[in-house]
């Protein structure tokens, strides 16, 4: 076994030394802000609460309080913003609110005149349009959920802007639309499986109006289809065998609680899809419409992850997640563009990438009763073990670039293995229990700092007290929560 073990390692490093660099070329997936505790991004995702909890289609039904389940914070999608909802048992119906963001701003001008002729009404109202905002509804049945969530980024700080020009005596007048706007859909099962599905859209909108030169459309939307399920490996004694005593069967449940609460362990299975549209017209004007076809920038993945937690003493508890996602991407260019003045004119060297992958990952987490019920210390690693796969480039050539026929094929395979991906994040928080209804969950940026090797007394600093303050000034943020 030890042999066999060896050559497998040494046929892999002789692998990866002569390989070139793997990349994934299609676009990632989006990863819409929603109500995540400190507890969880301190523990690097292994470790969470009922703030993670109360919106989840699989996880809702676990949150427990009588009447109502509230949560506030100013940490909106790791910057400032508003972060906060609530739970209620409207029964028999569950309810679930989340909003995160920030508030624009606004003004408003009235015109106040005592002449006759003047317009009694008259007003001027303008509004920012530069911050993020997330809202979420959950309703839940028993075991079963459904959510939706919505989402609005202005892109670049700007959501629409218009200028007015004035020429030769006319204005022309130029408005530009450029925002993300997504929604989706969940529906989720509490239970051995958790089954949970997903269907949503990501409308990223770029788009130009003008009055003297047409329109112009660069945007397009990402479809994401996803689903999953969670597999409980926990061993259980189910106790049915009749045959054993009452004795016996107590017996064999006791230990088999215990083993459960010492040891616990899931397997998370989930298929992530993500296929762009892009617009066909994308100029327009007096004379016409253009036409475009064939782009493509779609992503498909499989992801297992293993958790694992154990309970190593009453005050210490461990966790690690491990997950090997399997990536499929492809991106290809256009395959013909038709001009708003001329024919159809294919591209003679069309290029298609097809990039297949793993993304290994390693999440580590621990938390720690410093007062049992009271006071607990959270801390978290995540490793990203960089990337491997094959990078198949094919490309299409045509020797007419009025004919869509094909002449030839040339295929280029790579296997490779980007180091550079490889790469730690530390984190720290703590938790601190006010009786059994208000939770202040905390993040502690200290670890960071020190992994970083950021903490210099010998050149950057002058003295042992700027050393002090690099260690212990650090960014602290709180998450409120309350049960009654």
């Amino acid at each position: 076994m030890k042999k066999t073990l060896l050559s497998i390692l040494a046929f892999a490093g002789l692998s990866l030394a002569f390989a070139d660099n793997y990349s994934m070329n299609a676009t990632g997936f989006r990863d819409v802000p929603t109500s995540t505790s400190f507890l969880n991004t301190t523990t690097a995702g292994v470790f969470g609460n009922e703030i993670d909890d109360y919106m989840s289609v699989t996880d809702f039904s676990g949150v427990e309080f009588e009447k109502l389940f509230a949560y506030l914070g100013y940490n909106y999608n790791g910057a400032a913003g508003f972060n906060f909802g609530f739970a209620k048992q409207l029964k028999p119906c569950y309810f679930g609110w989340y909003f995160g963001g920030q508030l624009d701003g606004f003004s408003m001008g009235n015109t106040i005149s005592d002449d006759s002729d003047a317009d009694k009404l008259n007003y001027e109202y303008a509004a920012d349009a530069t911050n993020s905002y997330t809202g979420a509804v959950l309703l839940g049945f028993d075991k079963f959920a459904m959510k939706t969530t919505l989402l609005y980024n202005p892109v670049g700080g700007k959501g629409t802007v218009e200028q007015v020009t004035p020429k030769d005596g006319d204005e022309s007048k130029v408005t530009v639309d450029v925002y993300e706007l997504y929604g989706d859909i969940q529906i989720g099962i509490d239970g051995k499986y958790a089954p949970h599905f997903e269907i949503g859209l990501d409308s990223w909108v770029a788009k130009k109006y003008d009055n003297a030169k047409g329109y112009a459309d660069k945007g397009f939307a990402d479809l994401y289809l996803r689903g999953g399920i969670t597999v409980d490996l926990n061993s259980k004694d189910s106790a049915k065998d009749e045959k054993d005593s009452k004795d016996k069967k107590d017996s064999k449940d006791k230990k088999a609680k215990e083993s459960d609460d010492t040891f616990v362990q899931a397997l998370d299975f989930d298929v992530d899809t993500r296929w762009r549209f892009t617009p066909v017209i994308q100029n327009q004007n007096k004379d016409g419409e253009d036409e475009h076809f064939g782009f493509a920038n779609n992503l498909i993945q499989f992801k297992p992850t293993y958790k694992a937690t154990i309970n190593a003493t009453e005050r210490f508890v461990l966790g690690a997640k491990v997950a090997l996602p399997f990536q499929i991407g492809v991106v290809c260019e256009e395959d013909y563009v038709k001009p708003i003045k001329g024919d159809k004119v294919y591209d003679t060297d069309r290029v298609w990438n097809t990039d297949i992958g793993f993304v290994p990952t390693i999440d580590l987490g621990v938390t720690f009763a410093v007062v049992p019920e009271k006071f607990q210390f959270n801390c978290g690693t995540s490793i990203a073990a960089g990337e491997i796969g094959w990078n198949i480039v094919s490309t299409q050539l045509r020797d007419k670039a009025d004919s869509a026929s094909i002449d030839s094929t040339t295929t280029d395979v790579k296997f490779g293995f980007d180091s550079s991906a490889f790469n730690t994040r530390w984190s720290a928080g703590f938790t601190l229990f006010i009786g059994k209804t208000v939770t202040v969950d905390a993040s502690y940026n200290i670890l960071n700092k020190l992994n970083n090797n950021s903490v210099d007394y010998r050149t950057t600093n002058a003295n042992i007290w700027e050393t002090c303050q690099d260690i212990f000034v650090q960014r602290l943020e709180f998450l409120v929560s309350v049960k009654i």
